[in-house]
């Protein structure tokens, strides 16, 4: 795999919610997203109703939602993919405004785009930057994104399948590791057992196959 400074968690406590309320109430954060503030104000509300320790079902509704985590085990911001039939929006916001420029945007941006592409089988995943927002500009076209359309506010980035394999330190990559789904570990799995019952046995492991 492509080494990174970053993890993507997918389970959502409550402490960590109320991080998102922090981040989201913050001028300089909330500038680049799309979002009003009624979003924070929202998320206040429920966390006041719903007294449940972890609220992983509430972001996950129409999406995947994740919290960023530095390697020392900062939470430093969060990712959201929206999840269409054709297409998946991703929303990357880093919060922690010292670590801007520190390139973990980039890093959380690579994990997503492999979560994207490899788990969920996107066709191509969009992006809705601000104008305003070089930093995100910038990440998501070394990342491979190219522009699509744009508005007065906002630049549509994207990002195709194809372009994302095609990419030459995604090829030299994807020789050292397979990534597969629940249902592709299950058929290569029952061909190799029907084929090769005496000559061939697997390791699973997490994201990856070896032998």
């Amino acid at each position: 795999m492509l080494s990174s400074r970053v993890s993507l968690q997918p389970e959502i406590t409550r402490e960590e919610a109320w991080k998102l309320v922090y981040w989201l109430q913050d001028n300089e954060v909330r500038q680049y997203l799309s979002d009003t503030q009624d979003v924070s104000f929202s998320l206040m509300r429920v966390l006041e109703r719903v007294n449940l320790p972890v609220l992983t079902h509430l972001f996950n509704q129409n999406g995947r939602f994740f919290m960023i985590y530095t390697n020392s085990a900062q939470a430093v911001g969060f990712i959201r993919l929206l999840i269409g039939e054709l297409e998946t929006e991703i929303v990357l916001v880093i919060g922690e405004k010292q670590q801007w420029g520190c390139s973990l945007g980039s890093s959380a941006l690579n994990e997503a785009l492999q979560i994207a592409f490899y788990e969920l089988r996107t066709p191509r995943v969009i992006a809705r930057i601000k104008r305003s927002n070089i930093r995100s500009l910038r990440a998501f076209v070394r990342a491979g994104f190219k522009p699509d359309h744009d508005t007065p506010a906002f630049f549509c980035l994207v990002l195709t399948m194809d372009d994302f394999l095609s990419q030459p330190v995604r090829k030299q990559a994807d020789r050292r590791n397979i990534l597969l789904t629940e249902l592709d570990r299950y058929r290569l799995a029952s061909w190799i057992n029907h084929h090769f019952p005496d000559h061939f046995s697997l390791n699973w492991a997490t994201r990856g196959l070896s032998h």
